[in-house]
């Protein structure tokens, strides 16, 4: 019975110690004392600056391959299929009307940019 005590107060014992060992090397989990620790702020702007450049990154790759491709695959359907019959014509009206032109482009970066995150 004093034997069950004392190996029952030496296990709340061993229970308090790892507590406060807990507690003193508790990691930091607000944002704002992570921006005071030096370490932890500068792995923060690192995974911001990382974020960042992904971002431009996939807005550069959409609007490039909108770019590129969009002249390829209008002279393609053109040359191969004939579609575009009044292709002079359809060029004079945009460059009649330049917003339209520019929102027409827009609306296809938009339409790829959301084809290429569907993916994921």
């Amino acid at each position: 019975m004093k034997q069950d005590r004392q190996q029952e107060l030496h296990f709340e014992d061993l229970a308090k110690q790892f507590t406060e060992d807990i507690s003193r090397s508790k990691r930091i989990f607000s944002m704002e004392d992570a921006m005071q620790d030096n370490t932890m702020r500068k792995s923060v702007q690192k995974h911001r600056r990382k974020m960042k450049r992904k971002t431009v990154l996939e807005y550069a790759i959409a609007f490039s391959a909108i770019a590129v491709g969009l002249p390829v695959l209008l002279w393609y359907l053109y040359r191969q299929f004939l579609l575009f019959r009044q292709m002079p014509e359809v060029v004079q009206f945009y460059l009649q009307r330049p917003v339209l032109g520019v929102a027409t482009l827009l609306g296809g970066g938009l339409f790829a940019w959301a084809l290429y995150h569907v993916k994921k």
